[in-house]
C-alpha cells in the first residue's frame, strides 16, 4: 500500500513538471520565435531544470511522508482492529465498509459455532493429509478427544482401517460411507472431499448415530422370521390334514378329529393375523383416533366376562375388584391391554389356580393390576417378555394357543396412553402386571 501510494505521488509530480517544461517552451516560441529561441532558451531552460529538480526532490520527500503516514493505519489493519475514521477523513469509507464486513463475518462465524456445538451428530473437519483442522463437541464425546486434538492425524487419535479407507477415497475426489462400532454403539460415517482450484484441499467427516435404526432394521428381519415361522406350522398341518381327507386315506371315525384339527390351526392363524395388524396400526400410530373418558372398573368387568369361560374350562377362577376409576383413552386399545393381560394370565396358569384383576386409584393416576398364580417367568426373562413372538415356555405356548404378541401390544397400546407397566414375577408362584394410567 505505501509503495503504491509513493509511486503514484512520485509519478504525478514528474507529470507536472514536464508539463510545466514544455508549457514555459511553447510560451517562449510564441513571444520569441524559433530563431531566438536557442539564444534566449538556454538562459531560462537550465535554471528550470534546476527548479525543477529541486522541486522534484521535495516532492519525492513529501510523497514519501505522506504516502508513510496515509498507509499507517491500513497497514495496521488485523483481525478485531480497524483504523480510525475519525482520524482520516480520506480513510473513512474504507474504514465503515471494513468494519460492516467483520461484523458480518463475526455474525456468521458466532452462527456457525452456535450450530456445530448444538449439533447431535459429529463433524470433523480436516486437511488433505488427515489432520484435525476443527471438531465439534459431540465429535469429543464420541471419540473421548480431549481438547488437543487439532492438529494431530485423525487415525493417531482413532486408529481404524474403515477410517483409513475412507480418507483415501476422499483424497482421491470421492464421497464415501461406512459403519463403525464404538464402545457398543453404531455410527455411520460419510467423508465428503472439499475441493479448492480442482484439487483436494480437505475433508469433512459426519458421523450420525445409527444404533436405533440398526436395532429397528434387526426387529423388522426377526418380526419376518417369526411370521414365516408360526404361518408356516399352522399352514403345514392344514395342508396335511386336508391332502389326507381328500385322498380319502382317514377313516371314517378319524374325521372328526382331522377336522377339528383343521379348525383350530386356522383359528391360531387367524388369531395370529389379527394380532399382526393390530401390532402395525398402533405402529402407525392408531393413538391418534378420538380419546374418550372411559371407566377403567367397568371395562375390566366386561373383559372378564368374556374370558370366563375359557378361565373355567382351564380350571382357573377369575375375579375383579376394585373402585370406578375413569381414564382418558382409545376403548379398543385399553380392553386390548386387559384382554391380554387376563388372556395370559389365564393360559399361563396352574390348575386350580386363580387370576386377580384389581382396579384403583392412586392420586392423579388409576392402576390396573393383574395377578396369577400361574408357572411364573424366571428373572433373566423378565425384560424380554414385551418383545415380539417372544415366549417364557415355547412348549406351554404351543399347546395354549398363543400368538407371542399380546404383551407387545399391551406395551404399544399403553404407551400410546402414556401409561407405565410394571412386571413383578417369581418362578412356579406366579405373575403380577400393574399398569398406571394417568387418571382424568
Amino acid at each position: 500500500m505505501f509503495n503504491r501510494i509513493f509511486r503514484t505521488t512520485v509519478l504525478a509530480a514528474l507529470g507536472v513538471l514536464l508539463a510545466v517544461l514544455v508549457l514555459g517552451s511553447l510560451v517562449m516560441v510564441h513571444f520569441l520565435g524559433w530563431d531566438q529561441l536557442g539564444k534566449v532558451g538556454l538562459y531560462f531552460i537550465l535554471p528550470g531544470l534546476g527548479i525543477g529538480a529541486i522541486a522534484f526532490f521535495l516532492c519525492g520527500v513529501a510523497a514519501h511522508l505522506t504516502a508513510q503516514k496515509i498507509a499507517a493505519p491500513l497497514n495496521a489493519i488485523a483481525p478485531g482492529k480497524l483504523p480510525d475514521k475519525n482520524e482520516w477523513p480520506e480513510t473513512a469509507p474504507l474504514a465503515e465498509k471494513l468494519a460492516a464486513m467483520q461484523s458480518e463475518y463475526l455474525r456468521k462465524q458466532e452462527e456457525f459455532d452456535l450450530t456445530i456445538k448444538y449439533m447431535t451428530e459429529g463433524l470433523i473437519l480436516l486437511d488433505r493429509e488427515g489432520k484435525v483442522l476443527s471438531v465439534n463437541d459431540a465429535t469429543r464425546r464420541i471419540f473421548r478427544l480431549n481438547s488437543q486434538a487439532e492438529g494431530r492425524d485423525i487415525l493417531f487419535l482413532y486408529p481404524s482401517d474403515t477410517l483409513r479407507l475412507l480418507l483415501t477415497r476422499a483424497r482421491e475426489g470421492e464421497h464415501g460411507e461406512a459403519s463403525l462400532q464404538i464402545r457398543k454403539t453404531s455410527y455411520q460415517i460419510n467423508a465428503s472431499p472439499i475441493f479448492q482450484g480442482g484439487r483436494v484441499a480437505g475433508i469433512v467427516l459426519l458421523i450420525f448415530d445409527i444404533t436405533q435404526r440398526e436395532q429397528a432394521e434387526k426387529m423388522r428381519r426377526e418380526f419376518t422370521a417369526n411370521v414365516s415361522h408360526e404361518l408356516k406350522t399352522p399352514l403345514q398341518t392344514i395342508s396335511g390334514c386336508a391332502e389326507l381327507l381328500s385322498g380319502g386315506m382317514v377313516r371314517e371315525e378319524d374325521i372328526p378329529r382331522f377336522s377339528r384339527q383343521i379348525y383350530t390351526e386356522a383359528r391360531r392363524m387367524i388369531a395370529l393375523v389379527e394380532d399382526i395388524i393390530k401390532l402395525s396400526r398402533l405402529d402407525e400410530g392408531a393413538g391418534e383416533q378420538p380419546m374418550e373418558k372411559v371407566d377403567l372398573m367397568s371395562l375390566a368387568q366386561r373383559t372378564a366376562e368374556i374370558l370366563r369361560p375359557a378361565a373355567e374350562m382351564a380350571g382357573v377362577q377369575l375375579a375383579v375388584q376394585g373402585e370406578s376409576c375413569m381414564i382418558s383413552g382409545v376403548p379398543q386399545l385399553l380392553e386390548g391391554i386387559v384382554y391380554n393381560l387376563v388372556d395370559n394370565a389365564v393360559k399361563y396358569n396352574v390348575e386350580n389356580g386363580r387370576v386377580d384383576v384389581q382396579v384403583s386409584g392412586e392420586g392423579h393416576r388409576a392402576r390396573l393390576t393383574v395377578s396369577d398364580t400361574g408357572i411364573g417367568i424366571p428373572i433373566h426373562q423378565q425384560e424380554r417378555v414385551f418383545e415380539r413372538f417372544y415366549r417364557v415356555d415355547k412348549s406351554h405356548s404351543k399347546q395354549v394357543g398363543g400368538t407371542g404378541l399380546g404383551l407387545s401390544i399391551v406395551k404399544h397400546a399403553a404407551r400410546l396412553h402414556g401409561a407405565d407397566i410394571h412386571l413383578e414375577s417369581q418362578q412356579g408362584k406366579g405373575t403380577t402386571v400393574t399398569v398406571l394410567f394417568p387418571s382424568v
